[in-house]
């Protein structure tokens, strides 16, 4: 969980279903501080490697869920 917060975002290599990856972030209520939910993206391991996935898409999800946590909690 540690590495998760320090990063950012999760990282699910094929836990719950062979050959699936995917990236997930945070929502925050950003006045209680609290997370409220969460965005995700996966994708194949036949069209990416983990890192490849992870180094094109995470900063990108990450942005999202930022600017998910600005909206909501307006």
């Amino acid at each position: 969980m540690r590495e998760i917060k320090t990063r950012g975002y999760s990282l699910n290599r094929e836990t719950f279903l062979p050959g699936l990856i995917a990236i997930g972030a945070p929502i925050f209520n950003r006045h209680s501080g609290k997370v409220v939910g969460g965005v995700s993206f996966d994708s194949s391991t036949a069209r990416f490697t983990m890192e490849a996935f992870e180094k094109q898409y995470a900063t990108l999800l990450v942005e999202l869920a930022k600017k998910i946590s600005a909206a909501i909690s307006v």
